[in-house]
């Protein structure tokens, strides 16, 4: 069995890094990215949205090319968002289209 070995400032050593060290998993999504890309330019990409309260954030996470892949990320997504302790956490699954900015802060203005 061949094993491949990347230098540390390959972009996909680099990916490897956030995706848990696995050169596999890095270059997958390194395959993956341009249909990503062209469903979330025709609009058919799946992202979640999630708006929490104290603080008044939304948090855009996508693109997803099928809908189960989201749903698949989504408890660690939420998970990560529960540890910053907000009051409120809702989510929904949408298909659209969506570029930055992926996290907006809503101020409140003051009576």
């Amino acid at each position: 069995m061949k094993t491949w070995t990347f230098g540390s400032d390959t972009p996909i050593a680099g990916l490897a890094r956030h995706n848990g060290g696995k050169p596999a998993a890095a270059f997958m999504a390194l395959l993956q990215q341009p249909f990503r890309d062209v469903a979330n330019l025709l609009g058919v990409a799946w992202w979640a949205r999630i708006d929490t309260r104290q603080p008044d954030v939304t948090y855009w996470f996508g693109p997803y090319v099928r809908r189960s892949s989201l749903e698949a990320s989504l408890p660690s997504i939420l998970a990560d968002l529960r540890e910053e302790g907000p009051a409120v956490l809702e989510h929904r699954l949408l298909r659209t289209r969506r570029r930055e900015p992926l996290t907006i802060e809503h101020s409140t203005a003051d009576s």
